[in-house]
């Protein structure tokens, strides 16, 4: 018997160069499954979560007649990461479209009280929101959500992406934020609420 040969739980008499041919087709197959995926994901509209996310706060297909006031955004990872995009106009207005893993798919709106729309800001007055970095990120750790947020206040727009190693003060946003979001009563988007317009 060969050096090269060998016998296998099952009984089979096996060769290492056709172990490792098999191996090498494996292989190749999960990297084709995994473009595969990526491509399907892309078309879907869903960003890589190794790249960074471009999220355009004003890309709604309506919209109230009135301005942004904030804007938070959570974006996918290779878990089960909410991800979810959330618009809040100065006049109370607010547009929630769930893409994955929230108890709400597709769009969705409500509107909030004034004490909720000051709280959001001065949240974001006590932790130095306008002071903060644009940007909180380091491209060689992957697997990571970046967490998005927009805030406008006399006419002053601060936006901050967050992925990596982010002020642990920005959590404090991120749960008034949450605890808003969980708060709500949601309605689908299925026509315009008055003082709304048609963007397309």
């Amino acid at each position: 018997m060969g050096r090269n040969t060998s016998w296998n739980r099952f009984g089979l008499r096996t060769s290492m160069r056709g172990i490792i041919g098999a191996m090498l087709v494996a292989g190749i197959s999960l990297v084709f499954v995994s473009c595969k995926n990526n491509k399907a994901s892309s078309e879907k509209g869903l960003s890589d979560p190794l790249t960074s996310v471009e999220i355009v706060p004003d890309e709604l297909p309506m919209k109230p007649q009135d301005s942004l006031l904030t804007f938070y955004s959570r974006s996918p990872c290779f878990g089960m990461c909410p991800v979810f995009d959330l618009w809040v106009y100065q006049n109370g207005q607010v547009i929630f479209r769930g893409r994955n893993f929230v108890n709400h798919i597709g769009y969705y709106h409500t509107t909030w009280q004034p004490a909720a729309l000051h709280k959001i800001l001065h949240v974001s007055d006590s932790i130095g929101y306008f002071s903060m970095q644009d940007v909180y990120d380091e491209e060689r750790v992957t697997d990571l959500p970046s967490v998005m947020t927009t805030v406008v206040k006399d006419n002053t727009r601060k936006d901050v992406r967050n992925r990596y190693r982010g002020p642990k003060a920005l959590q404090a946003l991120y749960q008034a934020l949450d605890d808003q979001i969980a708060a709500s009563d949601w309605k689908p988007l299925n026509d315009f609420p008055p003082g709304w317009k048609n963007e397309e």
